[in-house]
């Protein structure tokens, strides 16, 4: 006669199963998240105002034309515009330096200055062809607007008004900063628009400029 196990027993039996089957179970705990902390000072600050790009100035023109266009008259001659630096506007009369400056700003420009490379270029390029060869302009120069200041032996260019800070002199000058004769600065177009000091009581042509 064979026994079968009652009711109770297969009870039993499965739950000692189920608890054997509980102790092999891995419960799997999550890791906690660590966040690194940045040093404040190793933050760059925001920046207040967008980076911007340098400004690169227009390339001078290849070309020794002057280009044809006129910005008024001076004194019965014709004024020229030239692409970068402003309006000029040559005039043959004879004065001081003082004269010419005042003459200038009579005439609500300024005595040209010739301050930067960049200016200077253009006038070598672009001048020439205002100026007739062998005119009073090549034979004896035309003033600008520098000047010596004593107190700082200096020089200074008086339109602007803005010490040197380009310069082209021609060989052997400046020749009177020691004896404090020649205060001012003239250009000769006759040798490549560089510089020379003479006495500011001489009487040269001169150039009238506006933006």
């Amino acid at each position: 006669m064979r026994v079968f196990p009652s009711v109770c027993c297969l009870l039993i039996l499965a739950a000692a199963q189920a608890a054997d089957n509980d102790d092999r179970t891995v419960i799997l705990k999550p890791l906690p998240v660590i966040v690194p902390v940045i040093p404040s000072a190793t933050i760059p600050p925001h920046p207040a105002h967008p980076p911007t790009r340098p400004t690169i100035p227009p390339t001078i023109p290849t070309t020794t034309q002057a280009p044809v266009v006129t910005c008024g008259s001076m004194n019965g001659l014709t004024c020229r515009r030239l692409p970068f630096t402003g309006c000029y506007c040559p005039v043959t009369t004879l004065m001081a330096w003082r004269d010419a400056y005042d003459y200038c700003r009579f005439n609500g420009k300024s005595l040209v200055s010739i301050e930067s490379a960049f200016k200077a270029e253009e006038l070598k390029l672009h001048l020439r062809s205002l100026i007739p060869a062998g005119s009073i302009y090549d034979v004896i120069g035309f003033w600008t607007s520098g000047t010596l200041i004593h107190r700082t032996s200096s020089f200074l260019w008086a339109s602007i008004p803005q010490f040197f800070t380009y310069i082209d002199w021609m060989a052997g000058q400046p020749s009177g900063m020691i004896a404090n004769t020649n205060n001012c600065v003239r250009s000769f177009s006759a040798f490549n628009f560089q510089w020379g000091d003479l006495d500011c009581g001489q009487s040269l042509p001169f150039f009238c400029h506006s933006p």
